[in-house]
């Protein structure tokens, strides 16, 4: 019976030895898993620091965008009124031209195409051709 006590014993003892290197290799695998964590809490904290510096960033980023939009606003109202205005004077001029146009074909159409002068055109003699005038009737 001594032979199963000791048997017993050395199964026991056996057992204790696979127990304790189990716990050795547990603990060095608890080691690297601890390390890694505080290398996982510094990395967590600086990702935090840089999400509040780019949360920083946008803010001043629409702030910039901002001022920048009302800095344009004021000149943009200004061009468009600018534009307006300029759209009602070129239209005003494109109906003075084709009123003048229209004028203007209308005498075409009235005056003699011989080269004479009419009576009425006799009469407007201009400052420029009043020296001409005077040299030509001094010729006769």
């Amino acid at each position: 019976m001594m032979v199963w006590t000791l048997l017993a014993d050395g199964l026991v003892a056996a057992l204790l030895i696979a127990a304790i290197v189990v716990g050795i290799r547990l603990d060095r695998r608890l080691d690297v898993l601890r390390s890694g964590r505080a290398e996982m809490a510094a990395l967590i904290k600086a990702l935090n620091a840089a999400c509040e510096r780019a949360d920083l960033s946008v803010a001043q980023l629409r702030a910039a965008v901002k001022e920048g939009e009302d800095t344009l606003n004021q000149p943009l109202g200004s061009a468009r009124a600018l534009r307006d205005e300029l759209s009602i004077m070129i239209e005003s001029g494109d109906r003075l031209a084709s009123r003048l146009e229209q004028a203007a074909s209308n005498t075409r159409v009235l005056t003699p195409r011989t080269g004479v002068r009419t009576e009425a055109a006799r009469e407007t003699v201009t400052t420029g051709e009043a020296p001409l005038l005077k040299a030509l009737k001094g010729l006769r």
